[in-house]
């Protein structure tokens, strides 16, 4: 997944530059653009027409733009320009058969292109001159005439007069930054199909990322997954209305997104500070950015409401605004959540850092603070893709973090689990356990149909054992005996510990002569085991030691001072319907019958 992620980021900037590149020269295919010898005039009124600005008064007021970009920002005002065909910059489209222009943003809503032609029958005429007058923009959905979804084109007709003057008259509710480009209509759609190229790849990123995280929700049932999914698709249907998307569709359906632009970016800046609030966990470890966080939803309740009323400007203001802040606030909620001991993915920081820089290019692209060119335009399309792909590495190292912490809880509960079955001074199981597994095991060799043996041990003698040389040197004895049954029984047994010098063995799939075989094999190694000798056993040290008390001074002693100790031992098989409680009798009678003809030894509890 990271490699892959990566190589589609490394593909993305790739194209981008080609793209970037392609239109921006001026070699092939060549296009010239106008701003820096076009000239431009407001219109605060929306008063003037095309007669106004080709004949009247409004001609002086014309002035020189000189910027390559027409960076209007967020205004209210028309805006008229006037590009001479006739200018030397324009020399190398002499030979073209057909020019295009091309205005390279799609958001914008009435485009009125004026083209001088050599023709009497023009729509309008002003001064002498002629000029057919053709319609752009969303917000001439049935009317329009402009050829491309990705910039509103105009195709020049054949009777263009190339000496006159091509006037513009531009006009949005939205940011109205473009350039203005003439180039050869034979030769354009090779960049128009790169910028597709492009739009189509991150768009396609994001939609992958979508169905990635829609896997993850289904699987893992994460809610923070659903939110995630729902910023994506609300992130492409804005930035898809942002570069006319739709209009591969339809144009209405453009005109209906377009329209609602704002309500698009609201909405969008809305979905992602409520997956940051629940990724970062905000209500719990970063309080003090909660009134921000509340303050943000606000203005874009406000934004909404102004709107709904009608003010775009204002509302697509406050649009920008809150988009300048929105990284920021990722920013420093993911920098307070840090410090305050959640360890937030190192990818969410790098997203909430692209989308930083890109939004706030964007904005000030937007308020026409900054140059207008198609790096500052796409860029935040791009940065929107990277962005989806970090915050998806950023939910896989969440993922990751969880099963790594849940791996850890499985450890200790499986490490509490076996402290609360185990007897610590011989690692055997205890009694609890002995009592649960004894009657489950009866039942499963009911149900499989296999025998099942009980065997008891008891140490002969342990009581005065423990009586004449302490608590310490029967805990040695019990750790040997321990440590005999452990090496004497299967993989499957269960060896327990349940009582003072009692252990108990349940042995599943072992008839009664097997069990009394396994038996044997731990009254011979407990026999065998000299306590204190340098055999099988650490020596234990003497009384006038400082260690566990077992010196040599009673009869069980022999001669080089090592202790001996024996066990009795009694098997019972499984019989008939028999419980649990009545095995444990069998066996237990077994092991006195042992015990009262002396000890150390074994026997079987005959089937009744």
């Amino acid at each position: 997944m990271r490699q892959w992620g990566i190589g589609v980021m490394v593909v993305a900037a790739f194209l981008m530059g080609c793209a970037n590149r392609s239109v921006e020269s001026g070699g092939s295919p060549p296009s010239v653009s106008v701003g820096r010898f076009a000239e431009h005039l407001h219109d605060s009124s929306h008063s003037l027409t095309i007669s106004d600005v080709t004949s009247g008064e409004a001609v002086r007021r014309f002035a020189p733009h000189i910027s390559p970009a027409f960076s209007y920002g967020l205004t209210r005002a028309a805006h008229w320009i006037r590009v001479p065909l006739g200018h030397p910059a324009l020399d190398g489209l002499r030979s073209a058969r057909r020019l295009t222009l091309t205005l390279d943003y799609a958001t914008l809503e009435d485009i009125r292109v004026y083209v001088p032609v050599r023709s009497e029958s023009a729509d309008q005429s002003a001064g002498g001159a002629h000029y057919v007058e053709t319609l752009g923009g969303w917000g001439h959905v049935s009317q329009r005439k402009d050829s491309s979804f990705l910039f509103p084109s105009f195709e020049l007709p054949p009777e263009t007069d190339r000496s006159g003057e091509i006037i513009v008259r531009v006009a949005s509710s939205l940011s109205a930054n473009f350039r203005l480009s003439i180039a050869d209509a034979d030769r354009i759609t090779l960049s128009e199909f790169r910028i597709v190229l492009l739009l189509g790849l991150l768009a396609g990123i994001l939609i992958a990322m979508g169905l990635y995280n829609l896997v993850l929700f289904f699987v893992l049932g994460d809610r923070l997954y659903l939110l995630f999914l729902g910023y994506l698709a609300i992130m492409l249907v804005y930035q898809s209305s942002l570069f006319g998307l739709p209009r591969l569709i339809s144009p209405g359906l453009q005109e209906l997104t377009t329209s609602r632009i704002l309500i698009w970016s609201l909405i969008t800046v809305a979905a992602a500070l409520g997956f940051s609030w629940a990724f970062l966990d905000v209500p719990r470890v970063a309080r003090q950015v909660r009134p921000v966080y509340l303050a943000m939803w606000g203005l874009c309740a406000v934004g909404l409401i102004v709107f709904a009323f009608g003010a775009r400007v204002a509302a697509n203001s406050i649009a920008h605004a809150i988009g300048f802040l929105l990284p920021f606030v990722g920013f420093s909620a993911a920098a307070v959540s840090f410090r305050g001991g959640h360890r937030v993915s190192l990818y969410f920081i790098a997203a909430s850092a692209v989308l930083l820089i890109s939004v706030n290019v964007f904005a000030l692209r937007g308020l026409g603070l900054i140059p207008h060119n198609y790096l500052t335009t796409y860029g935040f399309f791009a940065a929107a893709a990277i962005e989806a792909v970090l915050y998806s590495f950023a939910l896989a190292d969440r993922v990751k973090q969880l099963r790594s912490e849940h791996t850890g809880l499985k450890r200790r509960a499986a490490e509490l689990t076996n402290l609360s079955v185990t007897d610590e001074l011989t690692g055997l199981y205890n009694r609890r356990f002995f009592d649960r597994v004894l009657p489950t095991s009866i039942e499963h060799a009911r149900a499989t149909m296999k025998p099942l043996s009980l065997v008891y041990v008891d140490l002969d003698g342990f009581k005065q054992l423990n009586d004449s040389r302490g608590h310490a040197c029967g805990d040695t004895v019990l750790r040997i005996v321990g440590s005999v049954i452990r090496a004497s029984v299967r993989g499957g047994d269960y060896p327990c510990r349940i009582g003072g010098d009692e252990f108990a063995l349940i042995l599943p799939g072992a008839h009664a002569t097997e069990a009394r075989l396994t038996a044997e094999r731990i009254r011979n190694g407990i026999e065998l085991s000299r306590i204190g000798s340098n055999g099988q056993t650490p020596p234990l040290q003497r009384s006038d030691d400082t260690g566990d008390g077992c010196d040599s001074e009673l009869p069980t002693s022999t001669a080089d001072g090592a202790i001996v100790t024996s066990v009795s031992i009694g098997v019972a098989e499984l019989n008939g319907e028999e419980d649990a409680q009545l095995l444990v009798n069998r066996a237990d009678r077994a092991m006195y019958r042992v015990k009262a003809g002396g000890g150390n030894g074994s026997e079987i509890d005959p089937a009744e």
